[in-house]
C-alpha cells in the first residue's frame, strides 16, 4: 500500500477526520508521500503519538522525582501543553 501511494501519478487528496498518529499518518498518503492536497476536519489531531502516551515517556525523569500527590497534576499540565504545541495540524499540512 505504501508503494502504491508513493508511486501513484493521479491526484492524491487526503482528509484527516479525527486522529492521525505516527506511522499511520505517514502511511496513509501524507504530504511526506507527496500528497497533492492534505486537509483536516476541525478538531483533528496530527502528532507522533497521543499526548497521554507521549508525556510519561518525555518527562519520565521529572515524574519519577515528584511527590506522589503532585504527579497527576504535573502529568495533566504537560498533556495540555503537549496537545497545544505538538498536536498542531499546521505542521502536517
Amino acid at each position: 500500500m505504501l508503494y502504491a501511494y508513493s508511486e501513484a501519478t493521479t491526484i492524491k487528496l487526503t482528509v484527516i477526520l479525527r486522529k492521525a498518529y505516527g506511522g499511520a499518518y505517514i502511511a496513509m498518503c501524507s504530504k511526506h508521500l507527496r500528497a497533492d492536497y492534505v486537509n483536516t476536519w476541525p478538531g483533528s489531531e496530527v502528532a507522533v503519538m497521543g499526548a497521554e502516551g507521549a508525556v510519561p515517556i518525555i518527562y519520565h525523569k521529572e515524574i519519577e522525582q515528584l511527590n506522589y500527590n503532585i504527579k497527576d497534576l504535573f502529568i495533566q499540565e504537560k498533556v495540555i501543553q503537549y496537545k497545544k504545541v505538538h498536536m498542531n495540524v499546521s505542521a502536517a499540512l
